[in-house]
């Protein structure tokens, strides 16, 4: 079973200028929740992640997929001395 989610800027508002995401949730067949993340700058993929075992509800999972995302872009921001987003 896969369900696709796609979350646009007014389910997360921190989102930089210029960024996107998408998540795709997949349920297991024991319950679990698992997600691929992608995170974008101008349409260039900069992450994709792959995460397991993340809750046994689509909002619990996507909820830490969200939180897990905003912590690499916390990181990522930064990184970024000269504001340049590339």
């Amino acid at each position: 079973m896969s369900d696709e989610v796609q979350a646009g800027e007014s389910l997360w508002p921190d989102l930089p200028e210029r960024w996107r995401y998408s998540i795709e949730l997949n349920a297991t067949e024991d319950g679990h929740y698992g997600s691929t993340l992608e995170l974008k700058c101008d349409g260039v993929l900069k992450c994709r992640m792959a995460l397991t075992r993340i809750g046994r509800n689509k909002s619990e999972a996507y909820r830490r997929t969200k939180e897990r995302a905003e912590r690499w872009m916390a990181d990522w921001t930064s990184r970024q001395r000269d504001g340049a987003w590339s």
